[in-house]
């Protein structure tokens, strides 16, 4: 779910990137640094949020429920 997030703001950049850039730029590569190119910190970034998540549900499942 993270992972889809992160690949939906990045493809935004780009194609924000794209249109300021102008036609000329549809059919060359994106220079390095351009907005939207994955970055070695994806992957710690994605990381820390799955174990967060995971960690947090692992949690919720192991507390008693509050019933009567």
């Amino acid at each position: 779910m993270a992972q889809m997030g992160l690949i939906r703001y990045r493809s935004n950049r780009i194609r924000f990137y794209l249109l300021k850039a102008g036609p000329q730029a549809d059919d060359e590569p994106l220079p390095p640094g351009a907005p939207g190119l994955p970055r070695r910190s994806d992957f710690w970034i994605m990381l820390v949020i799955a174990v967060t998540l995971f960690a947090i549900i692992l949690y919720g499942s192991t507390r008693p429920g509050h019933g009567g």
